[in-house]
């Protein structure tokens, strides 16, 4: 009955002070927080559980001082998917959003300096499909096709990485492809009334997904992004130190500023240098 009690007590909001609805509570590490303010968080903080009030109340003061950021924020790149990454390459800045009208939303402005990590990579999983037949007494049942056949199914994640200089969230994991991207193997086979295809050699092995055009444009546009977020500006820190000594190149791929050695690859990133 204590339990029950608890369940049904009535809780503040530890930011706003206002009343929680019974299912309107959003776990903090040492509070509560209404549905409300919880809207005005970053969309890409996924450790609110684990946040203290005062750091959730840091993070609302960061967002409301982000509008001015958004409203300086001149876009001179666009790559657009299921998320649309816009670049300000003067200021050195990008945002990540899914809103067409994405001034109004006050996506997260974040400083290029602070990537350190981008990678575009698909997951990958199977479903055996099944055919339906009539049993002798009358009933159906789903038995496997010979040979078996399957539908893989493909899904493209982005992740970005930020170091300290970007404090509000150290990671962007988003998935990058709109929609299913999938391949029925039997639908790829003669046995099956289709067309033997590059990559397919029976239903029961997977396929080549680069057959797919869904499946060709997401491993695109990853490709994209992580070239753009790589591709940053030159520090003028490290642009000077390249100019003071001669054996100090800056990679043209990530911009990180090194001695030239005997490997002439980028120790960061591994690009060649040219």
């Amino acid at each position: 009955m204590a339990l029950f009690g608890k369940l049904f007590e009535k809780k503040n909001c530890s930011i706003c002070g206002g009343d929680i609805g019974l299912l309107g509570n959003r776990k903090l590490e040492d509070g509560n927080l209404c549905k409300e303010c919880a809207g005005k968080l970053s969309p890409f903080m996924d450790d609110r559980r684990h946040t203290t009030v005062d750091g959730i109340q840091a993070h609302l003061n960061y967002r409301s001082e982000n509008l001015a950021a958004v409203a300086a924020f001149h876009p001179t790149r666009t790559i657009t998917g299921n998320y649309t990454l816009m670049i300000d390459e003067a200021a050195g800045n990008f945002i990540l959003t899914r809103s067409k009208n994405w001034r109004d939303e006050n996506p997260d402005v974040i400083p290029l300096s602070a990537v350190t990590e981008v990678r575009a990579e698909p997951t990958s999983s199977r479903t055996e499909l099944k055919q339906t037949r009539k049993t002798p007494d009358g009933k159906t049942e789903q038995v496997s096709y010979n040979p078996p056949r399957y539908k893989y199914h493909y899904t493209f994640y982005l992740t970005i990485r930020m170091n300290e200089d970007f404090p509000w969230f150290s990671r962007i994991y988003v998935q990058l492809n709109n929609g299913e991207i999938s391949i029925d193997t039997g639908e790829l086979h003669p046995m099956a009334g289709g067309l033997r295809r590059p990559g397919i050699s029976l239903m029961n092995h997977e396929p080549d997904p680069h057959i797919n055009p869904k499946y060709c444009a997401a491993e695109q546009m990853g490709q994209e992004i992580c070239e753009a977020l790589l591709r940053r500006n030159v520090p003028t820190a490290a642009a000077a130190a390249s100019s003071a000594d001669p054996r100090r190149v800056v990679c043209d791929f990530c911009g990180t500023s090194f001695v030239l050695g005997d490997a002439f690859e980028c120790p960061a990133c591994g690009a060649p240098v040219k």
